[in-house]
């Protein structure tokens, strides 16, 4: 995704450009000049383009400050890979925690509750 693409989906969850900027309390010329690559936007206003996109914000940010920070493409570039790498540790300990295995079935103390079953695992 580039900046472009997040202002398009940012601007359509506000009935365009003009509803995206009194949202952001921009004028609505910066976010043309974002648009066109004439400025680029602080770190904090593409978070919040991403959270008005329904984006992840931290891993927009760092998607899109890889695309324009020419002196720091590199650190961004390696900042993307581990958070993506983060996100798919975190996604399979989350996985694991919710469903434990017939050998940690064993030690999981279960308790019942109304038609839901909640499981307490001893470490």
């Amino acid at each position: 995704m580039d900046i472009r693409e997040l202002i398009d989906l940012a601007a359509a969850q506000h009935n365009g450009k003009a509803g995206l900027a009194r949202a952001l309390g921009k004028a609505p010329p910066r976010i043309s000049e974002w648009y066109a690559g004439k400025h680029k936007p602080e770190a904090g206003e593409i978070m919040r383009l991403a959270e008005i996109a329904n984006l992840p914000a931290l891993s927009t940010l760092v998607e899109i400050q890889a695309q324009l920070d020419d002196k720091h493409q590199a650190l961004w570039a390696n900042a993307l890979g581990k958070l993506t790498a983060a996100g798919i540790a975190a996604s399979a300990i989350c996985v694991s925690a919710l469903s434990p295995s017939p050998a940690n079935a064993a030690n999981a103390t279960l308790k019942q509750t109304v038609n839901q079953s909640v499981y307490y695992v001893n470490h």
